[in-house]
């Protein structure tokens, strides 16, 4: 049985959501972009992998991953790319991508939630600072009077 793959073109970009054919790959996309190559006379085809929980807007959710040359023409060049996806998902070839995501995605967190508590013990510090001056001008004003 043939697998069904769903992309979306985006000029002379093709995103595959590989999640939706894959359960193992979830959250994650493949864009493949090709161009012609007049020298060749192959379509230069550069896959990368991105993760969807990420805003797309940040450039760290997408990652290089294999630029190749390969056959076609402007009416296989589609299937073709979209038979390479395929076969890369099922031989486990977006694996080591996807670990590499997920540490850097627990980089980003372990990194947010130190910071996070640096802050946290800098407004305590100025609230209990802003305290004891309050304190102090009470004081000030019970002892001029």
């Amino acid at each position: 049985m043939e697998t069904k793959m769903y992309y979306k073109k985006l000029g002379s970009t093709i995103r595959f959501d590989i999640g939706e054919s894959f359960p193992t790959y979830k959250d994650y996309f493949v864009e493949c972009n090709y161009l012609y190559d007049y020298k060749t006379e192959n379509y230069l085809l550069n896959m990368r992998l991105g993760c969807k929980s990420i805003d797309e807007r940040m450039m760290v959710d997408v990652t290089d991953i294999d630029a190749q040359h390969i056959s076609g023409d402007k009416r296989t060049i589609i299937t073709n790319i979209r038979r390479i996806v395929i076969q890369a998902c099922k031989t486990g070839f977006f694996d080591e991508y996807v670990k590499h995501f997920e540490f850097v995605l627990k980089c980003f967190d372990i990194g947010y939630e130190v910071l996070e508590e640096e802050r946290s013990k800098k407004i305590k510090e100025e609230m209990n600072k802003k305290e004891e001056n309050n304190v102090n001008d009470s004081n000030n004003d019970k002892g001029a009077a």
